[in-house]
């Protein structure tokens, strides 16, 4: 028997004509985080539906706990039997329960008695930080206890998986921030598999143990948040995962000449590339210091660093450096084995 507590295979979905996912493949084992990360329109809601079973897909398979769920054309298992719980982005909150009857729901439905409730709702309250709201209904609710509801109706049904669609994107930048520290401890606490449906690089980087990047409906890359950012397997992935300089040259004999006496080591076929370079890629020196001759067209503070645009021959490009004020003098070089090549 696997030991993922999901496994999807080569899963494809199409409607009105059109492909919304294409031959997708993933695991993901208990209590990992996998992040589903893509642009709108990339199949990141469509793929959360396939597993939880309110969509049959048109080609693949879907196991849960190594057993079929899916199968081509085929709901083997419906959503309430299926050990998933499922956080919509909308939270589908019922306006007339309160928060106790909320987390009563789950295990109500699965028949459990009536002192089996009790303490469900007990420990879910605890877990998500209710205890102090269980007589209250949603419109007495702030967003973030709304929230929190909602979460803790997943976890009330001790999901196998739990699959979360964008659910902070609604909230105000410091909920956001708190509440997703909650929902990586909560998933952790359950020992649940989860898969994070979002939008947001960040927020995948911080909450998950691996990111699986969509675009058109086809997996892009499948890696740890650490490797798909420092090495992004397509031109695609290294633009959506943050900002990069995007130059082109040629390789020769093991060199790419970017121009105006620009040389990179690069490894690999002779011919054309496309090379991309984040601001952190780049190594800001003295004026004096060995590289390439720069001059400082604009600065901006970020915080934990300066975004500089500097010209550097006939190239402008961003660099992240601790300090630089307009019309300064610099030298440029590229960090060892940051520069992220492909062919065109």
């Amino acid at each position: 028997m696997s030991s993922a507590a999901l496994a999807v295979r080569g899963l494809s979905r199409r409607a009105g004509g059109r492909s919304l996912l294409e031959d997708v493949t993933f695991t993901v084992a208990p209590g990992e985080m996998l992040a589903v990360l893509g642009p709108s329109g990339a199949g990141k809601s469509t793929l959360l539906r396939a597993v939880a079973g309110l969509d049959a897909p048109d080609a693949g398979e879907i196991d849960l706990d190594g057993a079929r769920v899916s199968a081509p054309g085929l709901v083997l298992v419906p959503p309430r039997a299926r050990g998933v719980a499922l956080v919509p982005q909308n939270l589908a909150l019922w306006p007339h329960l309160t928060v106790r009857e909320h987390l009563a729901f789950p295990p109500r439905m699965a028949g459990r008695s009536a002192a089996d409730i009790a303490d469900g709702v007990r420990a879910a309250a605890e877990a998500a930080g209710l205890a102090s709201l269980l007589d209250r209904k949603p419109g007495q609710l702030s967003g973030g206890e709304q929230q929190r509801v909602a979460l803790g109706r997943a976890f009330a049904s001790h999901p196998r998986v739990l699959l979360l669609d964008e659910p902070v994107s609604s909230l105000d930048p410091h909920l956001r921030d708190s509440l997703r520290a909650e929902i990586r401890a909560l998933q952790k606490r359950l020992g649940a598999a989860a898969v994070y449906v979002t939008h947001d690089r960040l927020e995948a980087f911080e909450l998950a143990d691996r990111v699986l990047l969509l675009a058109g409906g086809r997996l892009v890359q499948l890696s740890s948040p650490e490797e798909i950012y420092a090495r992004p397997a397509t031109p695609f992935a290294a633009r959506f995962l943050g900002a990069v300089n995007e130059l082109r040259g040629r390789r020769s004999g093991g060199r790419i000449s970017l121009g105006g006496g620009y040389e990179l080591d690069s490894p690999g076929p002779d011919g054309e590339v496309l090379v991309l370079l984040r601001p952190e890629d780049l190594e800001p020196g003295a004026e004096s210091s060995p590289g390439f001759p720069a001059v400082v067209e604009s600065s901006a503070f970020h915080g934990e660093h300066v975004l500089l645009v500097v010209r550097c021959g006939a190239m402008t490009l961003k660099v992240a450096a601790r300090n630089g004020e307009h019309g300064s003098r610099l030298t440029l070089s590229v960090k060892p084995g940051r520069a992220k090549v492909y062919p065109l």
